[in-house]
């Protein structure tokens, strides 16, 4: 297949065309792609498909099945107005929630929060495969169960940054993490191999967690879990009802107070896909938020142990974390004139609660804490990791990935690595 890439001329740089192509080698792994400029591309008949920049709305071709889009983090998205499709999503008929969940509304077919009887699903197309549930998994789970003793399985668990929304599928932390755990074993001559699942799912809390290991992962008995969390716990806290988390430790996605409303008021008349809050921040104790996430995190750490598994107990990076903002950071992050964020309060709740859980995280029983919140103060402005408030880029994905090697060779081989 050959492929023209249309490069507007008010491009926003090499690092987002170089993105943009790896998404496109993502999703036609056998393309022939060519660069071409406005001026370039008059005549595009010996094309089978014509790739634009998301942001450009010009169109290029009368066929709206030939063209493509492709967003600055890589996702590949079909012409304006083109439904999700088999071809975009193979489950998209697999199970009832996928056949009745969103379809026909232009690019929310493509990012969305749909139903599922134990919590949610969250679709997102286009950054390379997904399973029937929206993991980015391709191993056969089933096969998994009955693994070789020398097969190691590791299980990732989190929100939007374990799932990695800014990269393709091979840029993610759990496919990078299998790739360099798999070849440290091959150069070592050890028969040992390995298997990183990524069960992260965008807007997850440690609740979703919980449901996901049982639903997914504990007939496997993973040989480790990595909870990489943090920043959506205490985020949607801020909002979460005051009752259910004093009461209750239970902390959710503001969007699911729309679901109930759409479900049960006639009037209803929002959208019900918003990722964030909804509604002013509560006077909920930050203290309380803080105590509620370790306790759910806790029940995940016996939950997972009672079944064999190793527990990593991890605290993700954030914008804030670092030390300094690259340009490029700043300017993704407060836009060009250094304006205000969104969403500015609870980002202060989250850099307040991590400074206070970071003297007790050795104390908190798991067999390996990593506080990736003061890793990453160690990088500065010189170091482009952020491509947004919340999510990593391929280059902190990469980094990610390589501290978590050294912590799981440090748990597999503990004299080895501190000799």
């Amino acid at each position: 297949m050959n492929i023209a890439l249309i490069v507007p001329v008010n491009s926003s740089g090499q690092e987002a065309l170089n993105q943009r192509l790896s998404g496109l080698r993502t999703r036609f792994p056998n393309a022939t792609i060519d660069v071409l400029t406005l001026e370039e591309a008059r005549d595009l008949s010996r094309y089978e498909r014509i790739a634009c920049f998301a942001e450009d709305d010009r169109t290029l071709d009368s066929n709206p099945h030939r063209c493509v889009r492709v967003t600055s983090v890589g996702q590949v998205l079909p012409a304006k107005g083109v439904a999700v499709s088999l071809d975009d999503y193979p489950d998209l008929e697999t199970h009832p929630f996928n056949r009745n969940g969103p379809r026909g509304r232009s690019d929310l077919d493509f990012a969305c929060f749909h139903y599922f009887p134990y919590g949610y699903l969250y679709r997102l197309v286009g950054l390379g495969p997904i399973n029937a549930f929206g993991h980015r998994i391709m191993a056969d789970l089933r096969a998994l169960e009955n693994r070789n003793p020398d097969h190691r399985v590791i299980a990732c668990f989190g929100g939007s940054t374990v799932w990695s929304i800014c990269t393709t599928y091979e840029q993610s932390f759990p496919a990078v993490l299998e790739r360099e755990l798999n070849a440290h074993a091959k150069q070592a001559g050890s028969n040992r191999s390995y298997t990183v699942l990524n069960f992260g799912v965008p807007g997850a809390v440690v609740l979703n967690s919980i449901q996901q290991f049982m639903l997914f992962a504990a007939a496997l008995r993973p040989d480790y879990v990595i909870a990489h969390d943090g920043v959506n716990d205490l985020f949607y806290s801020c909002t979460s009802d005051p009752w259910l988390l004093e009461n209750h430790a239970i902390t959710y996605q503001q969007q699911l107070e729309l679901w109930a409303a759409m479900l049960h008021q006639p009037d209803f008349d929002k959208d019900p896909n918003l990722g964030g809050p909804i509604g002013q921040p509560t006077d909920t104790s930050p203290g309380l938020m803080l105590k509620a996430y370790v306790r759910r995190k806790r029940e995940f750490m016996t939950l997972c142990r009672a079944f064999g598994s190793r527990f990593i107990w991890a605290t993700q990076p954030f914008a804030w974390s670092k030390s300094a903002l690259s340009p490029a950071e700043r300017s993704r992050i407060y836009g060009k004139n250094d304006g205000p964020i969104a969403y500015a309060h609870e980002f202060r709740v989250v850099r307040a609660m991590f400074d206070l859980l970071r003297p007790r995280l050795a104390s908190m029983g798991a067999d390996h804490a990593v506080d990736f919140d003061e890793r990453f103060g160690s990088l500065g402005a010189e170091n482009t990791v952020m491509a947004d408030m919340v999510h990593l880029n391929a280059d902190g994905d990469d980094l990610l990935a390589r501290h978590y090697v050294e912590v799981l060779l440090d748990l597999e081989h503990p004299t080895a690595t501190k000799s």
